[in-house]
């Protein structure tokens, strides 16, 4: 995620969207992959071998090289009522920061834990790049692969093929949804040629933004999962998410209740309880951003908290503290009501 100037993007509502009603589904239950093993898409649900629907919550990762993540980080998150975490390969504006094989190491190192530990991991090639930006593509190729090799017979692995299509040279460009469809497609063939049963998450257009677009074109594979990013305090909550989430197989993989051109951290009460009403209402998973120390006011902890490797009830940022409210394992099973949760 980086700051995003004229980020406002707004899909015309056709009447089928505005006077659809949601439908209603099963309450779904806390994923545990020893319980519910390897998980698949039925309809808009994940679900369970078994067809139980289930959720997944839990946190994103940032530069696992520019970022102290460590065994005590992961042990937080799990304690903290999370059974997922994503985890990246952070391909930046210039491209990876080191060699391949140093992030490449930093990502087996926590995933290798994460597994042990009982989370389902997203394998995240966090790009904000065009697919035909110099580089893209094959790294993408040779990450995804790697993590398929490595992990897809443990059942709990996510992929998420790319993270937001953009331009790297400047944030105005807009990658069409027929080029990310046609990006997803070879990708999608190529981690099943090694991972047959993957669950995948396929990128929306506009920073993962346009869910509405896989309704009528989508990407014509079992078994994925569409992203949806958003900053409940800078993106308004769209009516037609309702009858998309009815249809679709939803992913949050990326979100955070502020604004990301708000630096004092404020938030939209309204906004950000309409979308984590909806997001409980129709089973979507999510991973909310970013587990880290960061400066920018949706990082969880305090800046400079992981520098020594741990982190603690202490450091919580009020972001943080409302992310672990969420997580809370008593409530995750349950629906959550209309008030409005506790800085």
């Amino acid at each position: 995620m980086y700051i995003r100037l004229g980020r406002f993007f707004l899909i015309l509502l056709n009447c089928a969207f505005c006077l659809a009603v949601p439908e209603v589904v099963d309450a779904a239950v806390r994923a545990d992959p020893a319980v519910h093993g390897r998980l698949r898409v039925e309809g808009s649900q994940i679900v369970a071998q078994d067809g139980t629907p289930v959720v997944l919550r839990g946190g994103g990762l940032m530069d696992l090289l520019e970022f102290r993540y460590t065994q005590q980080s992961l042990d937080y998150l799990k304690g903290s009522g999370a059974n997922l975490v994503r985890i990246p390969l952070h391909w930046g504006r210039g491209g990876l920061s080191a060699s391949y094989e140093e992030h490449w190491g930093a990502f087996q190192k926590l995933a290798d834990y994460a597994i042990k530990q009982g989370f389902y991991v997203i394998a995240d090639f966090h790009a904000v790049a065009s697919p035909d930006d110099a580089g893209v593509e094959t790294m993408a190729i040779r990450f995804l692969q790697d993590v398929a090799r490595r992990y897809g017979k443990s059942g709990q692995i996510i992929y998420e093929i790319f993270n937001e299509p953009t331009g790297a040279s400047t944030y105005s460009k807009k990658v069409p949804w027929s080029r990310i469809r046609s990006y997803a497609i070879k990708r999608i063939d190529e981690i099943r040629a090694i991972d047959s049963d993957a669950l995948i998450i396929v990128p929306t257009a506009t920073w993962s933004q346009e869910i509405a677009l896989p309704l009528t074109d989508p990407v014509p594979r079992p078994n994925i999962a569409y992203a949806f990013h958003f900053y409940a305090s800078f993106h308004r909550f769209q009516e037609q998410n309702e009858t998309i989430a009815a249809r679709l197989p939803i992913f949050v993989t990326e979100w955070a209740a502020q604004s990301p051109e708000n630096s004092d951290g404020s938030i939209n009460e309204a906004s950000f309880q309409r979308y984590v009403d909806w997001m409980n209402r129709h089973n979507i998973s999510w991973a909310a951003w970013s587990y880290s120390d960061e400066t920018e006011p949706y990082g969880w902890f305090q800046p400079g908290s992981m520098d020594d490797g741990e982190v603690t009830d202490a450091e919580l940022r009020s972001w943080g503290r409302r992310v672990l409210d969420l997580l809370d394992d008593d409530r995750l099973n349950q629906r959550f009501g209309s008030g409005t949760l506790p800085r």
